[in-house]
């Protein structure tokens, strides 16, 4: 047996929830001038989380 494809993933509600953000309002934003200021330098991001996941069982 293997598993198959996934058939939910639930993450549990945290006790302590973020505020909720306005994402209708409009943002002023500057155009850009030449060069950044913020330095940009390859590299990589590791996340992860406690998740609920449901498979199903193949053959």
């Amino acid at each position: 047996m293997k598993l198959g494809t996934v058939v939910s993933i639930e993450s549990p509600p945290r006790a302590e929830s973020p505020r909720p953000m306005p994402y209708g309002m409009a943002m002023k934003t500057a155009a850009p001038r030449g060069r950044t200021a913020v330095p940009v330098v390859a590299g990589s991001i590791e996340t992860s989380a406690e998740v609920d996941a449901v498979f199903a069982i193949s053959r």
